[in-house]
């Protein structure tokens, strides 16, 4: 009876065991799947980070089919460009309305850049070289003018216009017209301390006079010139320009006569040139002045404008 007995005892053991068991292999093999889907997770993370750059970056655009090539070369092309730049920024701009009426028939000039030095500035500067006479013929400006083009505009049409028909009654055509100074950077009279003059502004002339076809020298301040001669060219000088000072004038411009065109209040216009008196030829000039002679005075009567 008690080995029969005993059976139930044994019998719930070895349930009980192999309940355990299997508890134990369930629990394995969750282990083991687990682990496999996490291994799998990183997996699929892992191709996504590497394919995402691929799809989130676009490829760069194709180049414009107009597009230039860059340039090629060394430092010395940049240099070479820079310096092109810097040269047409000092051409002379557009030409102005009085350049574009001085054509070649008329005279031959050349534009300049604007002056700028110091006190001295003048915009629209043209070099005077020629004036075309009514027949065609040539005649030099010597030396060339640096002129303003309204002021170069002047002397030209005076030269074509008056003094070339006046040189027939000095017995000969035109040939030469004799410049003393154009465009000078200083002040009047090249007194210290004065005014800047017209010269500095590159709105004035200083002549001597003309030369003619057959070589004969016509000075506007020889005392040998014939009154009615000077006042003919006089005439037509004061008529053309608002400024006109030779002898009889001051000291400064005994062997010249100045021209400009300066502009003043009401009109007012200046002409004094005067024929020398017949009777002081021969009569010798003063000593030149010391050097150790204290400075003139700049308030004088200086007429040059």
């Amino acid at each position: 009876m008690q080995h029969w007995g005993s059976f139930p005892v044994q019998r719930l053991d070895m349930a009980r065991l192999l309940s355990r068991t299997i508890s134990v292999a369930l629990a394995i093999m969750l282990a083991i799947s687990s682990n496999a889907l996490d291994a799998r997770e990183l997996e699929v993370q892992h191709s996504s980070v590497k394919q995402k750059p691929s799809t989130s970056i676009p490829w760069p655009r194709s180049r414009p089919k107009e597009a230039q090539p860059e340039p090629q070369g060394n430092a010395n092309t940049w240099i070479n460009e820079d310096r092109a730049v810097e040269q047409r920024s000092q051409e002379p701009g557009a030409p102005s309305d009085c350049r574009l009426r001085l054509t070649p028939d008329l005279a031959a000039i050349q534009a300049l850049p604007p002056i700028s030095s110091g006190q001295c500035a003048a915009e629209d500067v043209v070099r005077v070289d020629a004036v075309v006479a009514h027949d065609g013929r040539r005649i030099p400006i010597t030396p060339p003018a640096t002129l303003r083009c309204p002021m170069a505009e002047a002397v030209i049409h005076w030269v074509r216009d008056e003094l070339s028909s006046i040189a027939a009654e000095f017995g000969g055509p035109l040939k030469f017209l004799m410049v003393d100074t154009s465009y000078e950077c200083r002040s009047r009279n090249h007194v210290a301390g004065a005014k800047l003059s017209e010269h500095g502004r590159a709105n004035a002339i200083d002549v001597r006079g003309f030369t003619l076809a057959d070589g004969t020298v016509v000075e506007f301040t020889s005392p040998a010139m014939k009154k009615e001669k000077l006042y003919l060219l006089r005439e037509t000088a004061c008529d053309r320009f608002t400024t006109v000072l030779g002898p009889g004038s001051d000291t400064y411009h005994e062997n010249h006569v100045h021209f400009d065109i300066l502009e003043r209040r009401g009109g007012y216009r200046i002409c004094q040139w005067s024929a020398p008196d017949q009777n002081l030829i021969g009569v010798p000039f003063p000593p030149d002045r010391p050097g150790s002679a204290p400075a003139r005075s700049t308030t004088g009567n200086s007429n040059e404008e």
